[in-house]
């Protein structure tokens, strides 16, 4: 049992080292120390996971109209195009980084 303040230290202990509430106290009861997992991704892979993720929605946009049988206005045709030019400099910024 514990109280609501030890509830709240141990919750924001656990927050700080980026485990669960459950991985924190299981690392305390065990090892009598808690194994730090540090999560970190570059800014730059934040941001083309978030890029990546724009272009997806539109797609799934674009192909749900598709499956209803509706044609793509010209506008949507546009946007296809810059989909796809988006998607050629992911492609080479990927590329790049890779070599």
């Amino acid at each position: 049992m514990c109280s609501r303040i030890d509830v709240i230290t141990i919750r924001y202990y656990a927050k700080e080292l980026n485990l669960k509430v459950s991985e924190y106290l299981r690392g305390l009861g065990l090892k009598r120390q808690v194994d730090r997992k540090v999560k970190f991704l570059p800014k730059e892979v934040l941001q083309l996971i978030g890029t990546l993720n724009h272009l997806a929605a539109k797609l799934n946009q674009i192909a749900h109209k598709r499956n209803l049988g509706e044609e793509l206005n010209a506008f949507e045709r546009a946007e296809l195009q810059v989909l796809a030019v988006h998607l050629r400099e992911l492609a080479k910024t990927i590329e790049a980084a890779f070599k």
